[in-house]
């Protein structure tokens, strides 16, 4: 009898081993709450015409910077005082589409025709960083505003140059310039400004198909050292202050057919380890096609999908959908009233990121 016993206990403990295994491999897809909030926003600023290409608020929201392309194709940096009744305190023609206020300093960057420009607003001077022959282009400061990462190439249009781009590094004075890696997209910077984050791509083998990995690469380092692989491709990467490391990517159910925009948490000791924590139908097979906005401080994640404007609450883990809004990109926080901004059909306008469903 004992050793019936011991067969059947050896049969069973084999057969949830082989379970084990079998449920290890499936892929359990969170269904993050959505809950679909009804609400008006308010237009912040008339616009007759022109398009918007970026758009971000102070950090203690004192100010408003956008830049405007007009139908001639001319293109308009400007600055309002949000605490002057949007007051235009800065304005100028400029080359370039992207900025990026520097931590909690009165500081803007910016791109101007292939340089990298900063603009002071307690004496309302720009000065060029670069200034080179260059191609120099998409400023991203460290949390702190201490830092500037950005890209440089001398293989642009009408020059001979055929370098392959690469990432530099700078202080916010334009001093201590120096090569961090070569070029990679979905750069980031860690919560600290230590160290910079970025995805590529690698093919291991023929029968293996492209898989995207994350790397990391630290000023005065040796350049990318590799990270973590991803759990398929890499849409979009941020590194909330601190939180834990997300990045997107898409999962497939085959089952049903059905494809979600999938984020995935990394373990903070070893990026090996990583689950998935929240997912959302409004983003589906077309993630490279979206622009991702994290709040300041990176705990909210915004951004306009399939089925409108979204906000995921990474916290609390539920996305507020805002399914009535004509909300376009580019997207701007306000992180004391915790407004996203974006832009609608007459101009840019705001909404209550604390707004509950009816």
């Amino acid at each position: 009898m004992l050793a019936v016993l011991l067969v059947s206990c050896g049969v069973l403990v084999g057969i949830s081993y082989v379970m084990l295994e079998i449920l290890s491999g499936i892929v359990t897809i969170p269904k993050t709450e959505v809950r679909e909030v009804r609400a008006e926003a308010e237009l912040v600023l008339s616009l007759d015409e022109g398009d918007i290409t970026a758009m971000q608020l102070s950090a203690d929201g004192a100010y408003l910077a956008y830049i405007a392309r007009g139908e001639s194709g001319e293109t308009e940096l400007r600055v309002l005082d949000m605490e002057e009744d949007l007051a235009l305190v800065w304005s100028r023609v400029i080359k370039g589409d992207t900025l990026a206020w520097l931590g909690s300093y009165p500081e803007l960057v910016y791109e101007d025709g292939g340089d990298i420009s900063i603009l002071d607003m307690e004496t309302s001077e720009s000065i060029n960083l670069t200034q080179s022959e260059a191609l120099d282009y998409d400023p991203l400061p460290t949390p702190d505003g201490r830092r500037i990462l950005w890209a440089n190439s001398s293989a642009y249009e009408g020059s001979e140059g055929s370098e392959t781009p690469e990432l530099q590094v700078m202080d916010k004075t334009g001093s201590d310039k120096r090569m961090l890696a070569t070029y990679a997209p979905l750069a980031i910077w860690d919560p600290e400004g230590l160290r910079v984050l970025s995805k590529q791509t690698f093919v291991i083998t023929e029968e293996e198909s492209e898989n995207d990995y994350l790397q990391v690469a630290e000023p005065g380092g040796g350049g990318w050292e590799l990270f973590t692989k991803g759990k398929g491709e890499v849409h979009y990467i941020w590194w909330p202050r601190g939180g834990a490391l997300y990045y997107i990517t898409t999962h497939l159910n085959e089952a049903n057919a059905e494809v979600r925009g999938l984020i995935m948490q990394v373990d903070d000791y070893d990026p090996a380890v990583q689950r998935d924590v929240a997912s959302t139908d409004s983003l589906g097979y077309r993630e490279e096609y979206y622009t991702f906005y994290p709040s300041r401080v990176g705990e909210r994640l915004a951004y306009v999908g399939s089925e409108g404007l979204e906000c995921l609450d990474m916290e609390d883990k539920i996305i507020q959908r805002f399914p009535d809004l004509e909300a376009e990109t580019p997207l701007a926080w306000e992180e004391g009233a915790e407004f996203i901004y974006f832009v609608g059909p007459d101009g840019i306008y705001r909404v209550s990121a604390e707004e509950r469903p009816d």
